[in-house]
This record gives C-alpha cells, sequence and structure tokens, in this order.
C-alpha cells in the first residue's frame, strides 16, 4: 500500500547469440531473482523459468545460450508483483492495428481482463502455478476456478479491489500509461 505501481517495471536484458555473455556478467555483480523468457514462437508459459539466484541464472545461460540468430531470450530481474488477494495477477489487453497506404492506425479496446493465479504468490518457490497466470499452465492444477470462475475478473472487479487494498486505480492510474 503507497507504493507507485510503475516502480515494478523490470530491468531487462534482451539476450541475443551476439551479446548474452555480457549480460551473465552483469547479472552476477547484483544478486537477485531472475525470469527467463523465450523471445520467439513461444506461448502457454512454455520455456519460461524462474531462477531463485544471479548464480543459477548466469549457470544456465552458460549451459543453454543462445546460439542461433533466431533464437534469443528475455532476462528480468524478478520484481515482486501486485496481487490480487496475495496472487499474482496479468492484465489481458487488446488493441488493433491497421495500415490504410501509409497511415498506420492503432485502436485500444478499453475493457481487457484480469487473468490470475490458482495459488498465493512467494518468490520462495519457482513452481510455474505460482508464478504464471497463463491458462494453459493454471488450468492443470487442483485449484483452478476456485477463487475467480477460469481464473479471470473484469477490469471493474481488479479496479474495486486496487481502490480498497492499494493506493492506486486501475483506470486512473494504470491503463492511461499503458
Amino acid at each position: 500500500k503507497g507504493e507507485n505501481p510503475y516502480l515494478r517495471i523490470p530491468y531487462s536484458y534482451h539476450l541475443t547469440c551476439y551479446d548474452w555473455q555480457q549480460a551473465v556478467q552483469e547479472v552476477l555483480k547484483e544478486e537477485r531473482q531472475w525470469i527467463l523468457k523465450p523471445g520467439e514462437n513461444t506461448n502457454q508459459g512454455r520455456g519460461i523459468l524462474i531462477f531463485r539466484s544471479s548464480k543459477e541464472a548466469a549457470e544456465h545461460l552458460l549451459l543453454h545460450p543462445p546460439t542461433h540468430e533466431s533464437r534469443s531470450f528475455l532476462l528480468q530481474h524478478y520484481v515482486t508483483p501486485s496481487l490480487y488477494s496475495l496472487r499474482k495477477y496479468d492484465l489481458r489487453c487488446f488493441i488493433l492495428g491497421l495500415q490504410i497506404g501509409p497511415c498506420l492506425r492503432f485502436y485500444w479496446y478499453e475493457e481487457g481482463y484480469v487473468r490470475t493465479a490458482s495459488r498465493k504468490f512467494s518468490m520462495k518457490g519457482t513452481a510455474k502455478g505460482i508464478h504464471l497466470t497463463n491458462d494453459a499452465v493454471q488450468k492443470h492444477l487442483k485449484h483452478y476456478g476456485e477463487h475467480e470462475p477460469n481464473n479471470k475478473l473484469s477490469f471493474q472487479e481488479l479496479d474495486k479491489y486496487m481502490l480498497n487494498n492499494e493506493t492506486f486505480s486501475l483506470y486512473k492510474d494504470v491503463l492511461p500509461q499503458m
């Protein structure tokens, strides 16, 4: 409570076959937890790894570096997320992009939805069910749908929770920045 929600944007490294070694050296300078995400052709939480230490992240990258031009990774500080009822969530937003001749336009759909985790958040473990809100991960868990139908909330439900439990509003503070 009282925290600026925009301070939760993690420091990130885009790792390619050309520069990953330098990032490994940077990672080892500061002890933190990390999340590694594949850069291309993935969805449903596939290939995402959580590391409890900088050493663990560096060791993994040394054993499994991005070795081809068409393969990259995104390595991020794992920040403590904003929580909904002690569980992690993410926002699903929709944008339509159109190009007519040289004119490019984007349209933001004002309502999206919120995906929630089934389990209480903890930085101690690395289980995907705690850290990833993807349906492909959550739907196989014992507590899927126990808190919200299909682990989904509306923006209105999240905003009401934020107004009662945080010091910021989804509609007034978060969405206008997106």
